[in-house]
């Protein structure tokens, strides 16, 4: 998983250029041109609205053809739904829907999860009937009829998990603070390791901000030295008491990181940070690359590559569990689906860290999807739930899914058919048996 902060100048034309694709990509779409404004958005809020990310990648140079034909069908599909929905809506569930799509906040994402919810519905010829957000069928999000058997659906997907925002947060507050002490002009992007950044207990942002500044005053005299490109952090450098200064005679050994070093030769004040620094300094800090540069319009960023196995996976796979577990219960506790027939949670669920959960084929599918099924399984046991059939997990695409029952009722196969034909393929499978 991919961990990101970043700062850029006030001057940087990202926001704007990014703003006036979006508007050009949306004259493209008149049902939506009519309700939809971007006229909210701001350098700081633009990331938070899915229809400005998606319509602002059109005329970047950063996508494939293949992948903007596929999010410009998708658009189409939208703007036919919404011209659908705006005609058979009630006035205030038009209203809602019309501010939902404008906000620049969680709540939008939520909103189009339910709409490409909706889009692969319509396109499976083996529902007969669907009703989205009608309330004559009750609070909840899909009432669909498959065979003339009728189901009650509500939608709903995981956000970011805790240590992910947390970190992230992290990740934004020092890079504003190495911004603004670096030369104007500037790019440069930082490359951390989180597993020296987190601990197995409580972690808060200030802590993570604080560790990663301590571990750039380490190194930033070797990081604005006058060189230009890509520079990896030798962590092997010796005797860790040893000064860098003592290893001077090796500096050409050590690559990029080495030149950079050598140049502090050249001057008094490089001479003492290198006496300063000690081997070990380097070897225990966060940082393990950097590239920098001259830049049009000055940023810094901060990444963070996180691979399974290590500490920060492991402790966001668990705040995820746990995001899963307080999502199936809200559902259930806030009763939108009591008294409902065939009542189903859909839940978006897509992270690395559960390696495609809903493929057969895949190895990894016998140890998360078991895991996964003991998790729902135990939020039903616990809540003493017999009214929700079970929880459909999905990834981007509810051809990508699984049902896990709920142990506490008794489904037959004709219902478990019906629940598979939400997936829209030829061949379905049960993995309750």
């Amino acid at each position: 998983m991919n961990f990101s902060g970043s700062t850029r100048s006030s001057e940087s034309t990202y926001f704007s250029e990014k703003l006036e694709r979006a508007k050009i990509k949306l004259k493209e779409f008149p049902a939506l041109l009519k309700i939809v404004s971007f006229d909210s958005a701001n350098p700081n809020n633009h990331t938070e609205n899915f229809l400005l990310n998606l319509m602002g990648m059109f005329g970047a140079n950063f996508y494939t053809q293949d992948e903007l034909a596929r999010y410009d069908g998708f658009l189409k599909r939208l703007d036919g739904l919404i011209e659908n929905l705006m005609s058979n809506l009630s006035k205030e569930k038009k209203n809602n829907l019309i501010k939902r799509l404008n906000i620049f906040e969680k709540e939008n994402f939520e909103l189009m999860n339910e709409l490409e919810f909706l889009t692969e519905l319509k396109d499976n010829q083996k529902i007969s009937e669907i009703s989205y957000e009608n309330a004559k069928m009750g609070n909840h999000d899909f009432n669909v009829k498959i065979d003339g058997e009728e189901f009650n659906i509500e939608v709903t997907s995981l956000s970011k998990s805790q240590i992910q925002q947390i970190t992230e947060d992290a990740f934004n507050a020092a890079s504003k603070e190495i911004f603004i002490a670096i030369p104007k002009k500037t790019y440069l992007q930082i490359e951390v390791t989180t597993d020296r950044l987190l601990k197995d207990g409580e972690n808060n942002a200030a802590e993570i901000k604080n560790q990663i500044m301590k571990d750039y005053e380490k190194l930033k005299e070797v990081i604005l030295v006058n060189m230009d490109g890509l520079c990896i952090i030798e962590k092997n450098l010796g005797n860790p008491n040893q000064s860098l200064y003592d290893i001077k005679d090796l500096f050409d050994y050590y690559r990029e990181f080495g030149q950079r070093m050598k140049k502090l030769l050249s001057s008094s004040n490089g001479i003492s940070y290198l006496k300063l620094i000690k081997i070990k300094d380097i070897a225990e800090g966060s940082i393990v690359s950097f590239i920098i540069g001259s830049a049009k319009f000055g940023t810094v960023e901060i990444h963070s590559q996180c691979l399974h196995p290590s500490r920060s996976e492991d402790l966001r796979k668990k705040s995820l569990i746990n995001q899963l577990k307080r999502r199936i219960k809200d559902k259930i506790i806030h009763g939108q689906l009591s008294g409902k027939k065939n009542p189903v949670i859909a839940i978006r669920f897509e992270d690395f860290a559960f390696m495609h959960y809903s493929s057969d084929a895949d190895i990894w599918w016998e140890e998360n999807g078991k895991e996964l099924k003991e998790i729902v399984e135990s939020v039903f046991q616990e809540t003493q739930n017999n009214e929700v059939l079970g929880i459909l997990l999905y990834e981007n695409t509810i051809k990508k899914s699984r049902f896990f029952q709920n142990p506490n009722i008794l489904i037959n196969d004709y219902i478990f058919k019906k629940i598979e034909a939400l997936k829209n393929e030829d061949e379905t499978t049960n993995t309750n048996e």
